[in-house]
């Protein structure tokens, strides 16, 4: 039996009964669709794991390690009423904790200041980020609707549940507990703090907030310290009020793209963004040493969320980024309020490669046909030319959903595919490195049709040649976004 073939059977051991093995298990997908199913999958209730056992599948390494923390939204109904936006979940986080052979699964949701008064109330209370709701209390601060549900981080010794638009949220590693709502410094009280902090290789931890999310065009930079402990802030005026999700570091600057979708008040947060076609964007060059913008560079409207890493080279600044031609994915593509479904109506995301000459403000544009979100590369070796990994879209029949893990080296341009069965869907790859040094690609990816999801194990070098262990669960897993690895 080829890889192909393993996982398409194997992903539906947790879920489903079957007889004759591994090859009497068959994959299929319903005839509504993937981006309907995916709707109706997000609004359907997940209830808290306390702690489960995964099936494991082909070649585990034993020295392979550690646990693996997850995060995304997960709670979108109470009481008949549902919000209306993919953003608007409620945040639970996962820990999938491989050990001795063993790899047990255990979420809980992020106890919120919002959760908790809307559990006890047992409806929603407020509008969301794109969710307006009819008699919405009053919002004291931004961190009133903060649902923590974007990407669970570890920052120097404390792991935070993130959400773009307000504080992080302290996390318990080992019982999932919520500690508390994490302010850096009095003075940053209900800052907002991203969901994409990035550590460098001295240690220290870079991050953003963008105050857009609170009504001013302006950007606060963050610097810690490889303890956690917060070293230095400043305060950056943008030009206008466009959208940012997460930024890029090279050797010497922080790289922030101010998107040409643009924000001005409205009922919610989501709504109030237009994508101008016809302005400009801006990559925002940030010197490390004293946190002073030294160059802006536009180039023709795009919206990007996530990067690929940044590295300076011969007077070259390169960087790559997952990119759209508009804004569609946020506006209309996440929307749970529509019949069409998840990932109905917007352009897929296509890596760019970027070559800037900071000197002279020119730079070179080299786009591939490769679509690819949530792209990755390795954290702790980033600043030269290397492949990246992200998760796509493969085949001819486009849901906007990606169903394949995709790598890519931006340079060369050479790239490899694994396509999964028809109904999974791949969420975030990450480069993992075990204790013996190898690295590994390790991919959650959840089952639509058996409503259960599970971790596939790569090669990277191998990765079209399909996974070479799996783990499915056998519980309901809702849509993740964003997570780590922490080795043992």
């Amino acid at each position: 039996m080829d890889r192909r073939n393993f996982i398409r059977s194997a992903a539906t051991l947790a879920a489903t009964s079957c007889t004759g093995g591994l090859a009497g298990c068959a994959l299929t997908s319903s005839d509504t669709g993937m981006s309907t199913q995916l709707r109706s999958f997000a609004l359907s209730s997940i209830a808290e794991d306390p702690g489960s056992a995964l099936r494991l599948h082909g070649h585990w390494p034993a020295d392979l390690q550690g646990t693996l923390f997850r995060n995304g939204p997960a709670l979108f109904s109470r009481n008949g009423d549902s919000q209306d936006h993919l953003f608007d979940g409620d945040g639970m986080v996962h820990a999938y904790r491989i050990h001795a052979g063993e790899i047990r699964h255990h979420s809980r949701y992020v106890q919120t200041e919002k959760f908790i008064q809307e559990q006890q109330a047992n409806r929603f209370l407020y509008s969301g980020s794109a969710s307006v709701r009819a008699g919405s209390l009053p919002l004291r601060t931004n961190d009133t609707i903060n649902m923590a549900n974007t990407s669970l981080r570890k920052v120097g010794n404390k792991y935070f549940a993130l959400w773009e638009g307000g504080s992080a949220y302290e996390i318990d590693p080992g019982t999932l507990a919520t500690r508390s709502r994490h302010t850096l410094a009095p003075e940053l009280e209900h800052a907002p703090f991203s969901a994409h902090p990035v550590q460098d290789t001295n240690g220290d931890t870079w991050n953003f907030g963008s105050l857009v999310n609170i009504g001013q065009a302006k950007t606060l930079l963050y610097q810690l310290g490889p303890n956690g402990k917060l070293k230095r802030t400043k305060l950056i005026d943008m030009d206008f009020a466009g959208y940012m999700h997460a930024f890029a570091i090279s050797q010497n600057y922080i790289i922030l793209l101010n998107t040409c979708c643009i924000h001005q008040a409205a009922e919610t947060f989501i709504g109030g963004y237009t994508f101008h076609q016809d302005k400009a964007s801006q990559f925002i060059f940030i010197d490390k040493n004293d946190l002073e913008v030294k160059y802006t560079i536009e180039v023709p409207a795009n919206f990007v969320f996530h990067f690929g890493n940044a590295f300076e080279e011969k007077g070259t600044l390169f960087l790559s980024t997952s990119e759209y031609s508009n804004a569609d994915i946020m506006l209309k593509g996440m929307a749970l309020n529509t019949h069409h479904g998840l990932g109905a109506g917007y352009s897929t995301g296509k890596l760019v490669q970027y070559e800037f000459k900071l000197a002279t403000g020119q730079y070179k544009k080299k786009s591939t046909a490769v679509d690819i979100e949530f792209p990755q590369y390795d954290l702790a070796d980033p600043y030269h030319a290397q492949t990246l990994f992200g998760a796509g879209e493969s085949g001819k029949k486009k849901d906007n959903i990606a169903n394949a893990l995709v790598a890519i080296n931006p340079i060369t341009q050479r790239d490899q595919t694994f396509s999964y069965a028809p109904g999974i869907i791949a969420e975030e790859p990450l480069l993992v490195r075990s204790k013996r040094h190898k690295h590994y690609i390790m991919q959650t990816f959840i089952d639509l049709t058996h409503r259960n999801g599970g971790i596939a194990l790569f090669e990277p070098t191998r990765l079209a040649e399909g996974p070479i262990a799996l783990a499915t669960t056998k519980v309901p897993i809702p849509l993740g976004f964003h997570g780590c690895f922490v080795a043992s």
